[in-house]
């Protein structure tokens, strides 16, 4: 009877104890999928994040506005473990809880050594001289191990869960390179192809020419010759038919006849027949398989998939310093058309440069405003909207103001709209649903007396194409600088120093805030939602972040300025991957078309594409 009793509640305390602190619930509260936690456990779980996943079953979950605490109380669980708490000391006394070697002695301590649990007497015998403590004291030094255990196991199945998310993503991503690959492949030598059999057909024809034109030469010689030897013929033929006239003649007259003959022999004696030029064609040895060879160098590398790795890829770099077509001073930002048109905010030049995604270049433009007198823009951000134009934000140094120009692809001005200067770099986007621009604002103000530091107040504006304020995102006293070092104040939500920012596939507002070294993300509306990343330069960590952008997955690329790296997240934070590139100082990223990632480096003032 006891043992049955004894398994019923051992089926119990499966129901009623939380999977995550494995203790009796404490305020349980229900998720829609019905599996329960301890209200501290959800709190501690979810963080910051609206969006949670089921410990158990992995369901995605939005939280309540109010979070955690606005789920559901599990009541019949709660009831539950009243009743199982009662229930427990009643069963304490079990002979579980008493030595077989000694059994009046109840086994209140643990052997560290040993790891069993034991009595006093069997501490005193078996185990003399072990470092003992409470069993109480070990299970919860077992509960902490576990729960540690059981944290590292949730973190490593999210990885290996958005690993395998991003599993059918490379898969497209290697088929749509092997099929560029094999195009690329293909044009090489058809073009090459058709190159050398235009040059091959040239020559024969230039070479059929020349013996045509030497066969002409030939005759026209040969005729001449002709009718030289025909009056040569004609005149020994007279010279020698008076001859032997002369023979049968014994007169005098016979004398005079050898004389002529003599002469007509001495003038066409030494005149030889001519010798035309002959017309000779010598085939050269070519080797076509070194020449095919040549044409081309093309290696494979293995595709490499573990967690935490640095992602390598093949990469086209252009740029370099200078004011050249082609060259950058500070490249500060960069959008990709959907024809694959990479445009570059060219800073210290003034100017718009566009790119094909091989790095040739296709032109630019002057970012001149219009007005009395014209203007002159320094851009710092650009990206395209949904028709295609280009809007660029900057800052105008003749008249000290920031602008937000909208241009056309081949750099007409559009529409204009004036921005109060603050002395900060600006970031932007353009949300191409709604069409609405989207403009990071940084000041500072200077400590009240007595202080030595600036205070950053840093928001993002939403604007319409006609300048209309849609809403503003932040703006309340965020961080103060002290020299040399960062003090943090203020809640998450706060913006600090946005410095570029970007849009999602769901309209989320991504935004790096380079003061606080960390990727803020924000709702359509405004609400915020989680940060990632901290300062420091491990796996996951940031420092002065600058450019973002959202691949096709909803991953986000981050470019790490002061890692000299550059990151890709998940879209809950999580850190997937490295990337490689060379960069010294990344700034700008925007994606590409095929999965590829276009980065700018404001100190090698290059151009890198990666296929990612």
């Amino acid at each position: 009877m006891a043992t049955a009793e004894q398994n019923i509640v051992e089926q119990i305390r499966e129901e009623v104890f939380c999977s995550i602190c494995l203790e009796l619930f404490r305020r349980p509260k229900a998720l829609p999928c019905q599996h329960t936690f301890c209200e501290d456990c959800l709190l501690n779980y979810a963080g910051v994040r609206q969006v949670v996943w089921c410990p158990n079953c992995r369901l995605q979950v939005r939280l309540p506005p109010q979070g955690v605490v606005g789920l559901p109380d599990n009541h019949l669980a709660a009831n539950v473990c009243q009743k199982f708490s009662q229930h427990t000391p009643q069963t304490g006394g079990s002979d579980d809880n008493y030595c077989d070697q000694h059994p009046v002695e109840a086994l209140k301590l643990y052997c560290q050594q040993c790891g069993v649990a034991c009595c006093a007497e069997c501490l005193d015998d078996q185990h003399a001289g072990h470092t003992a403590t409470t069993v109480r004291q070990a299970v919860e030094q077992k509960k902490t191990a576990l729960r540690a255990l059981v944290t590292e196991c949730k973190n490593t199945l999210d990885t290996c869960h958005s690993y395998l998310r991003q599993l059918p993503y490379v898969e497209q991503t290697l088929s749509t390179d092997t099929q560029r690959t094999q195009a690329d492949v293909t044009e090489t030598f058809d073009n090459a192809i058709q190159h050398i059999t235009q040059a091959l057909t040239a020559e024969k024809d230039r070479l059929l020419r020349d013996i045509e034109e030497n066969q002409r030469r030939n005759n026209d010689t040969l005729h001449a010759y002709g009718a030289q030897v025909q009056s040569q013929v004609t005149e020994l033929t007279s010279a020698c038919d008076a001859a032997v006239w002369a023979l049968g003649q014994c007169d005098k007259r016979f004398l005079n006849h050898e004389a002529a003959v003599s002469e007509a022999l001495d003038r066409y004696r030494e005149h030889a027949l001519p010798s035309p030029d002959r017309a000779v064609f010598q085939a050269l040895d070519v080797d076509f398989q070194s020449l095919a060879s040549a044409m081309s160098r093309m290696t494979l590398e293995p595709v490499s998939l573990q967690p935490g790795n640095v992602l390598n890829t093949g990469q086209v770099r252009f740029g370099g310093r200078g004011s050249e077509n082609g060259q950058f001073s500070w490249p500060t930002g960069v959008t990709v058309s959907k024809d694959g048109v990479i445009f570059v905010a060219d800073y210290d030049n003034e100017r718009i440069q566009s790119f094909h995604c091989q790095g040739r270049y296709l032109g630019q433009f002057q970012t001149l405003v219009p007005g009395r007198p014209s203007r002159m823009m320094k851009p710092q951000g650009v990206d395209l909207d949904a028709y295609g134009n280009l809007w660029v934000v900057g800052y105008n140094v003749t008249e000290t103001c920031d602008l937000l120009v909208q241009f056309s692809r081949t750099g007409e001005c559009l529409n204009k709209i004036p921005l109060t200067h603050t002395g900060y770099f600006r970031g932007l986007a353009v949300n191409k649903r709604t069409n609405q621009i989207l403009v990071t604002e940084t000041t500072a103000t200077n400590q009240p007396s007595g202080g030595t530091g600036v205070t950053f107040r840093g928001e993002i504006k939403v604007l319409k194409p006609d300048g209309t304020l849609v809403r503003v995102i932040g703006g309340s006293q965020q961080k103060t600088w002290l020299q040399p070092f960062w003090t943090k104040s203020g809640p998450h939500e706060d913006i600090k120093y946005p410095r570029y920012v970007t849009v999602d596939c769901h309209d989320n507002i991504i935004v790096s805030d380079t003061v606080d070294h960390c990727i803020k993300i924000f709702s359509e509306t405004g609400e915020f939602q989680f940060k990632f990343g901290e300062d420091g330069k491990g796996d996951g960590q940031l420092r002065y972040p600058r450019g973002v952008c959202v691949d096709v997955s909803g991953n986000i690329v981050v470019a790490d300025e002061g890692n000299q790296r550059v990151e890709v997240f998940n879209r809950h934070g999580l850190l997937l991957h490295h990337v490689t590139g060379g960069m010294k100082k990344p700034s700008a990223v925007a994606m590409a078309t095929e999965g590829r990632l276009v980065m700018t480096d404001v100190d090698t003032n290059m151009v890198t594409v990666l296929t990612t």
